[in-house]
């Protein structure tokens, strides 16, 4: 039996129909378009990764005053992002940074707050990232690295355990991840601890060691270079 020409219509009309929803749903290009936008948010991650290979392999060397100088006068400059190993290891895969990590609190905030491309999921976010990305590069000639090993300090009801820090601290240029110069980084907690008034004997330790690793990384970066200042969070 033939069918009528109004029910062949019906169908290629939902046919046609069927087929532009498909395309339109099709994430192609979309998705496309936000790979072109975080471009840069990408390059940058892809630098972290140099950065990253690079820490297990430190030795100390001798930072190079020339070529810091010749930055500095094209850039006026001066201020350096710090960030730790595991911290590195989180952004360099587009992870935001976790501030919970034993150097958390170190990490810059312009590297803290850096939206990753993993949180990139439309044009604005995109768009975020991109400009975090260009942004930091514009902005600083160099960034600093830690690889570290870390002991965590223990105050309990058997006693008082020091914490200790034992790393070596790098500078890398920015745009290239390229090794400049490192320095050995140690700090230890005090033999004796005093609690303040509101703080736990663990809260005491724990802080004790936070201003000692502090004091180690600023003096570690002073003997690399008088010529910039580290940004510790």
């Amino acid at each position: 039996m033939r069918q009528p020409a109004s029910t062949f219509l019906a169908l290629a009309l939902f046919a046609t129909a069927l087929g532009c929803n498909q395309k339109e749903k099709d994430p192609g290009p979309a998705k496309a378009n936000l790979e072109q936008l975080i471009g840069p948010a990408r390059t940058l991650e892809q630098t972290f990764q140099r950065v990253n290979a690079q820490l297990p392999k430190l030795e100390p060397a001798p930072c190079s005053d020339l070529t810091i100088r010749s930055a500095i006068a094209k850039s006026q400059s001066r201020k350096v992002p710090f960030i730790d190993a595991a911290a590195l290891a989180f952004t360099l895969r587009g992870d935001s940074i976790d501030p919970n990590l034993p150097f958390g609190q170190f990490v810059s905030k312009v590297l803290l707050k850096r939206r990753p491309t993993r949180a990139v999921g439309d044009q604005k976010t995109a768009t975020d990232a991109a400009f975090d990305a260009v942004k930091l590069t514009k902005e600083h000639d160099f960034m600093a690295a830690i690889e570290y090993d870390f002991r965590a300090p223990k105050a309990d009801a058997k006693g008082f355990h020091g914490g200790e820090v034992k790393g070596t601290l790098a500078l890398f240029e920015l745009r290239s991840g390229k090794l400049l110069c490192a320095a050995p980084v140690v700090a230890q907690s005090h033999e004796e601890i005093a609690a303040k008034p509101g703080q736990t004997p663990q809260q005491a330790a724990d802080k004790d060691l936070e201003l000692e690793a502090r004091r180690a990384l600023e003096e570690a970066f002073a003997g690399m270079t008088h010529e910039l200042n580290l940004d510790l969070g």
